[in-house]
């Protein structure tokens, strides 16, 4: 993200992150150092949604805001929906470290809220 920046790009540039990608800590760090990125985030994740704490993919059901497209899915024809709304990302990072050839997870402290 550092480097396109001072490329002189006309636009602002926005980062795609892809679901391996899915760090909070990551997202809060590039946040605050005035990033803008598109995150396809796993559907496991909690966030604020008018309020209440739900699961990510619990969110996408109610959108009716939606666009569609016919796309092309393993040599199938398929329509692909998308729809956009507005969510707050509250929980603490996790920090992940192999130990003994064991993946070990531990809390950070959480951060700021990120919309």
């Amino acid at each position: 993200m550092g480097w396109i920046e001072p490329q002189g790009v006309s636009k602002p540039c926005v980062d795609w992150v892809d679901r391996e990608g899915d760090s909070v800590g990551h997202m809060r760090q590039w946040s605050s150092e005035g990033y803008h990125f598109l995150n396809r985030a796993k559907n496991a994740p909690r966030v604020q949604y008018e309020g209440k704490s739900q699961q990510l993919c619990k969110e996408a059901e109610p959108l009716t805001d939606s666009a569609s497209c016919e796309v092309t899915i393993k040599g199938k024809k398929a329509i692909q929906w998308v729809s956009e709304t507005q969510v707050i990302l509250t929980r603490p990072a996790q920090q992940q470290k192999h130990k003994d050839g064991q993946r070990v997870s531990k809390t950070v402290t959480p951060g700021e809220p990120l919309p």
